[in-house]
């Protein structure tokens, strides 16, 4: 009874993962900024929120660990690079496109530090979403929509919100970050 109970419970949950983690077409987008910044990847969570000097900010991404993320290893010289898309896109589209040019997600420790270098970003009242680090996954209209960290800008102050990605981008103008990490 109990390998039974564990089949469905790996039907019902692993498997929507796995295909939700299949990558799709890569859709039309254009780079619209390369930054550099210096990433020290061994600092907590909540240092590099308070780094970041957002206000305000989604309470959970210090009270909760992300059940995923990318990072790097101590101290890394990263370039950031913003993308744009011409259409509004999946969260896996946008991925399928930062790998596609040698990108990564750009994750919760890339947001801080590029909040505290650049805290006037020119890009107001669009969400920069962070894909590399993901708090947790929602069910909703029978699929897995990843809750991932965005940057907002409002008022001359950066906002830090959990959002998940797909189901309000058609209200959203949406940007995501990726990172070319240096050569060593």
């Amino acid at each position: 009874m109990k390998k039974i109970i564990l089949a469905v419970l790996c039907c019902l949950v692993i498997l929507p993962v796995f295909s939700y983690a299949q990558s799709e077409e890569v859709k039309e987008f254009k780079i619209v900024a390369r930054l550099g910044i210096t990433v020290d990847y061994s600092q907590s969570i909540k240092d590099v929120v308070e780094l970041g000097e957002f206000n305000p900010f989604d309470t959970l991404i210090i009270e909760e660990s992300p059940i995923q993320t990318s990072s790097g290893t101590g101290i890394e010289e990263v370039e950031v690079v913003i993308l744009e898309f011409k259409d509004n896109v999946t969260s896996i589209q946008a991925e399928t496109a930062m790998r596609s040019k040698g990108l990564q997600p750009a994750n919760i420790w890339d947001a801080g530090f590029f909040a505290q270098k650049f805290p006037d970003p020119k890009n107001k009242e669009q969400f920069l979403v962070f894909l590399g680090s993901v708090w947790r996954y929602v069910w909703r209209n029978r699929n897995y929509y990843r809750v991932v960290p965005a940057l907002y800008t409002e008022d001359d102050q950066h906002c830090l919100f959990l959002l998940p990605t797909e189901g309000l981008r058609d209200n959203i103008d949406f940007r995501f970050a990726a990172v070319k990490k240096s050569e060593k």
